[in-house]
């Protein structure tokens, strides 16, 4: 996407040129990864529109920091769920990454590094039904595409992923969203419909 930057390059912009920092953080750009975001990059982001692409499985397998997602959210930033690529994430997973996501952000702690950036006091405690919603609808938001898809709504394209619930390791399902998120991978999707069509039958 032409209108994708690194949040890392927004902040050494930043550093030696507030305007052209400005230019990273406009509206409808979406910053992929953004590990370690000061509290100063966050509001910048809020106040200007700007969207995230939370990599939480690309990060740790790199090593390149905690990007704080629950600041983010509590920011009213529109943020989605991204894989990556296949260099920094084996499996491109968005169930798996959503687990992820979920697990890193419940045990978020204060805990570290004196020079580590802060940005935010304390973790949150993120719900599977939170993190189905960044999946889909804050996907569709990220991407400014919240009016065609991200929700079943009429109106709305039908992109459809029926997920079985079968398996034996995701029993007993007393939440689906619980189910969904901590019990399912991409090996439980048994059909995918984009746009009302069935493009995958399992």
């Amino acid at each position: 996407m032409k209108n994708t930057v690194s949040i890392g390059t927004a902040r050494t912009a930043r550093r030696s040129n507030t305007s052209n920092a400005s230019a990273f953080y406009q509206h409808n750009r979406c910053l992929p990864i953004a590990s370690l975001s000061p509290d100063s990059d966050i509001k910048r982001i809020a106040s200007n529109g700007a969207k995230i692409a939370h990599c939480p499985k690309s990060n740790a397998k790199f090593g390149h920091g905690y990007a704080p997602f629950e600041a983010f959210l509590d920011a009213g930033i529109a943020v989605g769920l991204g894989s990556d690529s296949v260099a920094s994430n084996n499996t491109c997973d968005l169930l798996e990454e959503s687990r992820f996501a979920a697990l890193v952000a419940r045990n978020r702690t204060n805990c570290g590094s004196p020079h580590e950036v802060r940005a935010f006091s304390s973790p949150k405690f993120i719900s599977a039904k939170q993190m189905l919603e960044t999946a889909t609808l804050g996907g569709a938001k990220a991407l400014g595409l919240d009016h065609l898809i991200g929700t079943l709504d009429p109106g709305k394209q039908a992109d459809i992923a029926v997920i079985s619930l079968a398996n034996i390791a995701q029993q007993p399902v007393s939440d689906v969203h619980t189910a969904l998120v901590f019990a399912s991978n991409a090996r439980d999707v048994v059909k995918v419909l984009v746009s009302g069509k069935e493009v995958v039958l399992d």
